[in-house]
């Protein structure tokens, strides 16, 4: 017996109210809660098990993904899955690897400044004062 994909539609989507978390098949979920000020949050979650530990990435928020695309990262998901890497961990490391990027590209624009530039940027900023 096969497992069945896509059981949500995107009418269903618009129209979730109460909290819980409903399945669109294939570890895709669809997470709704209330947040604060009583306001209705619906985000994506893709659903899975790695080394006998069940886990859960967030894809995103409703409001930022349809949901053809929040299928089309969980397939993507499912495809890491198949190749032996684990979505979540992956997803972790590229944020780290953004991160450092930053916070190289910060260092190297405060080096560029040099201290006499430094002082023109700090008397021109305070000069009405």
């Amino acid at each position: 017996m096969s497992r069945h994909k896509e059981r949500l539609t995107a009418t269903q989507v618009a129209k979730l109210r109460p909290r819980g978390m409903y399945c669109d098949g294939g570890g895709l979920y669809l997470q709704v809660s209330i947040g604060s000020r009583g306001r209705v949050n619906k985000s994506w979650i893709f659903r899975y098990a790695a080394g006998g530990k069940e886990h859960l990435m967030g894809l995103g928020s409703c409001d930022t993904f349809y949901l053809d695309e929040a299928r089309e990262l969980a397939r993507e998901a499912r495809k890491q899955r198949l190749i032996g890497v684990d979505p979540l961990a992956a997803k972790r490391e590229q944020q780290a690897a953004q991160r450092a990027q930053q916070a190289a590209q910060a260092v190297s624009k405060a080096k560029a400044l040099t201290f006499d530039q430094a002082v023109a940027n700090y008397a021109t900023a305070h000069a009405g004062g």
